[in-house]
């Protein structure tokens, strides 16, 4: 094969990459945990299917707890990339219990916390503040800043039992479009807003930041991922 060529198709397989997970394969081994033994794919209360990534250490000491897969490289400005997950979170947030999705990041889970150095945007409920509204935020150079504040409170219109799946699409030009879903099929989408940012434009790794006091460890569950490029 032609040395250009060979080039060329591997360029194309990073823009259109996919990743899909629905861990019904009951497999973890591609994920990777900042601390060992915090996590499991678990048949308690599954969001869909048999099974579901749960947060399963019980610990008597506030703490958090990330977990993170690695993809193939994700060139932003290259093509239309789209996150879907699942997610449900059994207690009310606050400044000292609350979630993050890292759709983007540069390094794993060890760095994927307000004080790690990753480079990367996160989506999620008081990840910096106690407003209890989904925000999505920037981190860079192991700086956080908030880009874009939904206006939807996540205590007031999810509570504590109902299970919702996220959808969320960058353009190539930067522009970012979210939704939410209190269904697990996408049937029942509610644009949650737009925002603008194009700085950082290559990701390596998906994850979820846990955040935790005593005794409210193993109240998030997370299921149905899916990462394109196309």
């Amino acid at each position: 094969m032609k040395p250009h060529l060979l080039i060329f198709l591997l360029y194309s397989y990073q823009l259109s990459g996919q990743l899909t997970e629905n861990f019904e394969r009951s497999d973890i081994s591609k994920w990777y945990s900042n601390n060992e033994n915090r996590w499991k794919i678990s048949l308690s209360k599954p969001l869909s299917g048999n099974y579901s990534l749960h947060h399963v250490y019980d610990n008597n000491l506030s703490d958090h707890d990330q977990i993170s897969i690695m993809h193939d490289p994700l060139i932003l400005d290259s093509a239309k990339t789209t996150w879907r997950f699942g997610i449900r979170y059994e207690y009310h947030p606050s400044a000292y219990n609350h979630w993050a999705a890292f759709l983007v990041s540069d390094k794993n889970a060890t760095s994927m916390h307000p004080d790690g150095d990753c480079n990367g945007y996160i989506l999620g409920v008081n990840y910096t503040g106690s407003d209890d509204f989904i925000k999505f935020w920037k981190s860079s150079d192991g700086e956080v800043t908030e880009i874009m504040n939904t206006g939807f409170n996540w205590q007031n219109e999810i509570g504590t039992d109902i299970p919702v799946t996220f959808e969320i699409i960058r353009h190539q030009t930067g522009r970012w479009e979210f939704f939410i879903d209190t269904t697990m099929n996408h049937s029942c989408k509610t644009r949650l807003g737009l925002a603008e940012d194009s700085e950082l434009i290559v990701s390596r790794f998906f994850g979820l930041y846990y955040k935790y006091s005593p005794r409210q460890d193993q109240r998030l569950w997370f299921d149905d991922l899916y990462i394109c490029g196309s």
